[in-house]
Parts: C-alpha cells; sequence; structure tokens
C-alpha cells in the first residue's frame, strides 16, 4: 500500500516556460507537503532530466515556443517504452 509519507516524497518535475508559473506551482507543491520536486524553463531538458531522475510524475505545459508539450512526450515515450508515461498536462484556456 502506498502511504501519504511516500505520496509526498514522490519525485516531482515542473516545466513551464514562464519563471512565474514554475514559481506558483513550486509554492502549492511546498503548501501541499511535497518534499522532492525539481523545475526546468528549458523543454529540451526534460528527457535528459528525466533519464536521470526517474521522476514519478512531470507537470508539463503543453504551449511553449521553440518546443511544445506534445514534442516534449514524444520523446519522453522512447524513454518510458515499456512503462506508464508519468505526465500531467498543464494548460490554460485562452482569455482576456
Amino acid at each position: 500500500m502506498v502511504s501519504q509519507a511516500d505520496i509526498l516524497n514522490a519525485k516531482i518535475l515542473v516545466v513551464d516556460d514562464k519563471q512565474a508559473n514554475v514559481l506558483l506551482i513550486e509554492g502549492m507543491l511546498r503548501v501541499a507537503g511535497y518534499t522532492d520536486f525539481h523545475s526546468t524553463i528549458h523543454p529540451q531538458d526534460v528527457c535528459k532530466m528525466h533519464r536521470e531522475n526517474a521522476y514519478d510524475l512531470i507537470l508539463l505545459d503543453l504551449q511553449m515556443p521553440d518546443m511544445d508539450g506534445f514534442q516534449v512526450m514524444e520523446g519522453l515515450k522512447e524513454i518510458e517504452k515499456e512503462s506508464y508515461l508519468p505526465v500531467l498536462v498543464i494548460t490554460r484556456a485562452a482569455g482576456p
């Protein structure tokens, strides 16, 4: 059985091209009690980081310049060929 401590100690990667969004999400994770999270504003670094750290969860922005979230997920699928892809997509609806 997975304990609450196991969940709160999960390795999480936050990926967003806007530093303000990264800081907001990191703050929310911290307040919720998560202890092992990292971040990057460079989507091209995600696959290398996942290979090195085997994240339990990746919070991934879809709309980024140069390399969007879909391209990042294609790269991650090459790493996790026989396994679960630990990604939750974060995006916002267009608006004012």
